[in-house]
């Protein structure tokens, strides 16, 4: 009798999990709080875009600067999008050949570039403006979108928002 009735759960559970259900196929489409699909773009004037990439590189100049970099912060963070918005730059030509260089692979390498001005910004933003410019080799793994593509000179330079946490 118990064997049976062991033999009966199991199958019972068995059914169960193979069953399709609609609720689960419903489940998955469920936006929830805190995921991808709520971190939204910020709108930005090219002007704000332009103003505050001259700040940002204001920073390579003097990367021990706590001004430069209260100043690239307080113009980067926006607490309303909950994100902070960093550049950037590829060169669009090799310089010692003067070669061109493939926009998607420029695109990519801006990409980068901009993942790793956000890693500093998040970690400045979070830890009394420290390290300084030049001190950490990580980039921002977190979610980002995306804000403006331009050609100033010889460089492409991306504009991203990444939210912050």
């Amino acid at each position: 009798m118990k064997r049976t009735l062991i033999i009966l759960l199991a199958g019972f559970f068995l059914w169960s999990c193979n069953k399709p259900d609609e609720k689960k196929q419903d489940m998955i489409k469920v936006t929830v709080p805190g995921t991808p699909a709520d971190f939204v773009a910020p709108q930005l004037e090219k002007s704000f875009l332009a103003n505050l990439y001259s700040v940002q590189m204001e920073i390579t100049a003097n990367p021990s600067s706590r001004l430069h970099k209260e100043r690239y912060i307080f113009n980067a963070y926006l607490p309303d999008n909950n994100a902070l918005v960093s550049f950037g730059n590829a060169r669009l030509s090799n310089p010692q050949t003067g070669e061109k260089i493939a926009q998607a692979l420029a695109k990519r390498a801006a990409l980068v570039d901009a993942k790793r001005w956000a890693s500093y910004g998040l970690l400045w933003l979070n830890n009394d403006f420290k390290p300084d410019f030049g001190k950490i080799s990580t980039v921002n793994q977190g979610e980002i979108k995306e804000l403006a593509t331009f050609i100033k000179g010889d460089s492409l330079i991306v504009a991203i928002a990444s939210k912050v946490l």
